[in-house]
């Protein structure tokens, strides 16, 4: 009888820990989605100061030489 009442709190912190382990992976995922998202809007908008930059630095490079 004992080892019955030991098998099933057995299986039932199994489940709990499958349960803590799919929501703790859930929440890492999570959380490196947003920080992945975070880094790409600040290299998205760098990569657009930069390329707005050149065309500026274009531009007045193609006027001065011209004139």
């Amino acid at each position: 009888m004992p080892n019955e009442g030991d098998s099933q709190s057995g299986g039932l912190s199994k489940i709990i820990v499958t349960v803590v382990m799919l929501a703790a992976a859930f929440l890492i995922l999570r959380f490196v989605i947003g920080a992945a998202m975070a880094i790409l809007k600040w290299v998205f908008l760098a990569a657009a100061v930069v390329f707005i930059a050149w065309l500026f630095l274009r531009d007045s490079g193609k006027g001065s030489s011209s004139g």
